[in-house]
């Protein structure tokens, strides 16, 4: 049987209360800096915790799991918010407001553009999960041993990183679908994947003590 690990799901509930809390704008600008510093990675993050690739024999299974669970969501949710949207911006004017710009926005999803529905993280952990998918049946093809894995896992989450600031450092204006986000947060989803290989050793990172030092720190340097 397996064993809940109640700490992903705590951390799953603060990240959740911090989202909430970073919307709200009479926030001191120094706490509105320190949160939004941190819980979109916590998001992916947690995820990476979760991912479990294993449990589908073929890719189409997984694929059509994921689009369920974050593509459909996605149009979804962005149908609802643009609908209340639009009617609390001017019930008087609600047919007249509706534009086919930003209608599209919700299927093309061009960051920074008109054509933008804000739930871009919905795309963007589709995409990385399926780079994930890849590259951890490549890796478990190729290697056997644990400790390796998490070495060449992390190497290529750097890596990822890497090309992340440079994708946004020359696509100023976004890119459809955020994609110009997957190699960053791809990075997030393996380094919380990388702990969920090695959980005993992040266990004691996460002990309250140095959780405290962590929270200290990032303050500091927000």
């Amino acid at each position: 049987m397996k064993i809940r690990e109640h700490y992903i799901d705590v951390a799953k509930g603060i990240a959740m209360i911090l989202v909430i809390i970073g919307h709200i704008t009479i926030l001191p600008t120094w706490l509105y800096a320190w949160i939004n510093s941190f819980h979109m990675p916590l998001f992916f993050f947690l995820s990476g915790m979760v991912y479990n690739p294993n449990k589908y024999d073929k890719f189409r299974d997984f694929f059509k799991a994921k689009f369920k669970g974050l593509i459909v969501p996605y149009f979804f949710l962005c149908l609802i918010i643009w609908v209340v949207a639009r009617i609390f911006c001017n019930p008087d004017g609600f047919f007249k407001i509706l534009t086919l710009q930003q209608f599209i926005g919700i299927f093309v999803s061009f960051r920074r553009s008109n054509f933008y529905a804000s739930l871009w993280f919905f795309l963007a952990l589709f995409f990385s999960e399926i780079l994930m998918y890849h590259i951890v049946k490549i890796i478990d093809k190729k290697i056997i041993k644990e400790k390796i894995k998490s070495w060449l896992l992390s190497f290529i989450g750097i890596a990822l990183s890497i090309i992340g600031f440079i994708v946004l450092h020359y696509i100023k204006n976004g890119f459809f679908w955020s994609l110009d986000l997957v190699p960053l947060t791809t990075c997030f989803v393996m380094f919380g994947y990388i702990a969920k290989l090695n959980k005993e050793g992040f266990k004691k990172i996460v002990k309250l003590p140095a959780s405290l030092i962590y929270i200290v720190i990032s303050v500091a340097f927000t």
